[in-house]
C-alpha cells in the first residue's frame, strides 16, 4: 500500500507549483492511494449526514442530472448539495437557510443555464451566483456533480495546490484554484501518463488532507 507523504513536505512542494515534480512522493500512485481511501476519509468525519449525502452526491445525483434533457437540478437537490458541502467542511446554518429559500423555478433556471454554459466555468459560476446562498465554492459543488472536469472548491484541495492563505472564495480565486489543480494534474501526466479528472483529483487531495489531520481529541488538547 502506498504511503501518503508527510503533510509538511507536501505543502512545501505544493506552494511551488512551477517546480519540476521530481519527488517520488508526488507520484500518481500517491494520489491514487489517497483516492482509494476517500470513503475512509468520509467515515473519519463521523457524520451520518455526510455519509448518506456523499453516497448520493457521487452516485444517484450525477445520474439524475445527466438523465434530464436539458440538465438541471431541483430545489431539493440544491439544498442537499449545500448540506453535503457543509457536512464535508464547516457547518454554516445560515448558508443552508439561504439556499433553501430559493424558489424551485429559480433553481431550475439557474442550474440549467449553468450546465449549458460548461465548459466555460466562469459563466457557469456566474449563472449559479444568481441564487441565494450560492457562492463560487457551492457553485463548484453543483457543477462537479454534473461534470467530472470541474473540481469542487474545497479548503483542503485549495491549500494542497498552494492557494494563498487566508483562502478567498471569489470567482477569480476559484478560477486560479482550478488552474493550479490542472497544472498539478498535467505534471502527473508528464511523469507517468496517469489519467485524472478534476473531480477525482480534488477528492484525492481532500482525502489525503483529512486522513493526515490529527484526531479531534488531539486538536482540542493542542489548543489548551
Amino acid at each position: 500500500q502506498s504511503k501518503l507523504m508527510p503533510r509538511a513536505k507536501r505543502r512545501q512542494s505544493d506552494h511551488t507549483p512551477n517546480k519540476s515534480q521530481d519527488d517520488s512522493a508526488e507520484s500518481s500512485s500517491t494520489f491514487a492511494a489517497a483516492l482509494s481511501s476517500y470513503e475512509d476519509a468520509v467515515l473519519s468525519k463521523q457524520n451520518d449526514t455526510l455519509l448518506k449525502l456523499d453516497s448520493w452526491y457521487r452516485g444517484d445525483f450525477p445520474l439524475a442530472l445527466t438523465a434530464r434533457k436539458p440538465a438541471f437540478a431541483t430545489k431539493e437537490e440544491l439544498a442537499d448539495v449545500v448540506r453535503w458541502k457543509l457536512s464535508r467542511g464547516k457547518w454554516r446554518p445560515r448558508l443552508q437557510q439561504l439556499a433553501e429559500s430559493n424558489s424551485a423555478d429559480d433553481v431550475r433556471k439557474a442550474t440549467e443555464t449553468a450546465f449549458a454554459a460548461l465548459p466555460d466555468v466562469k459563466a457557469a459560476i456566474t449563472a449559479l451566483g444568481s441564487l441565494k446562498g450560492v457562492g463560487p465554492a457551492t457553485a463548484t459543488a453543483v457543477l462537479s456533480a454534473f461534470s467530472e472536469n470541474v473540481p469542487f472548491m474545497s479548503d483542503e484541495a485549495m491549500i494542497a495546490v498552494g492557494m494563498p492563505v487566508p483562502l478567498q472564495y471569489t470567482v477569480s480565486s476559484c478560477l486560479a484554484y482550478i488552474d493550479r489543480l490542472r497544472l498539478k494534474m498535467s505534471q502527473l501526466r508528464a511523469e507517468d501518463k496517469a489519467t485524472w479528472t478534476e473531480r477525482a483529483f480534488e477528492r484525492a487531495l481532500w482525502a489525503e488532507a483529512v486522513l493526515q489531520a490529527p484526531p479531534k481529541a488531539a486538536r482540542k488538547r493542542s489548543k489548551r
